[in-house]
């Protein structure tokens, strides 16, 4: 709900923001074999400069893995529309980082690696003939479920109903051969596909 909010967010809504990262090693670390994953996903929001959360850690205290995710996190945040603006065009979002970069926010080195990386996946995306693995809806269900949007969001974005988007989760999972939606987004991303 509160990555829909339109405007500015209340300061209650604020302080639930900044708990993510703190939750998420939280609840990640109550599996052990996810410890040191919880570890690394909760520094995404930290920043070298200090304005991160929750720790408000800077550079010294964030590990390589922290500072790659927390670019990483930022650049994909930019190429997503938000209730409040539009998603940024690839050239936009890239300079949008490197600005960031360049004050302090993110390791400006990371954020360069982070960027030819990615420009170099784009440029060997698979052959055209796979888009045809799934139709054109399925690829938006799956779209807005690798987003985090449940059931019901996704319906009401595309205008469809809850149970349609789940026949069409189904359908992506048996043509991926997949049986949850991270596996999906995953296998998905890794084919072209979104």
């Amino acid at each position: 709900m509160i990555w829909d909010t339109p405007g500015k967010l209340s300061v209650s809504a604020w302080e639930r923001v900044r708990l993510v990262p703190y939750w998420t090693g939280r609840a990640g670390r109550q599996i052990g074999s996810l410890a040191g994953e919880a570890e690394v996903a909760s520094y995404a929001y930290e920043r070298p400069d200090g304005s991160g959360y929750y720790r408000e850690t800077k550079a010294g205290g964030i590990p390589i893995e922290g500072r790659i995710l927390a670019a990483a996190t930022a650049l994909a945040s930019l190429c997503v529309q938000r209730p409040w603006r539009d998603a940024f065009a690839d050239d936009a979002a890239e300079s949008l980082l490197m600005a960031e970069a360049a004050a302090g926010r993110y390791d400006v080195d990371v954020a360069r690696a982070l960027l030819n990386k990615s420009r170099s996946i784009k440029t060997k995306l698979p052959p055209a003939p796979l888009a045809s693995l799934l139709t054109e809806r399925e690829r938006d269900v799956l779209r807005w479920i690798s987003h985090g949007a449940s059931n019901k969001v996704a319906a009401q974005k595309l205008s469809i109903s809850p149970s349609t988007v789940r026949t069409h989760i189904e359908s992506v999972f048996r043509k991926l051969e997949c049986s949850t939606r991270a596996a999906a987004t995953l296998k998905a991303t890794q084919l072209g596909l979104l």
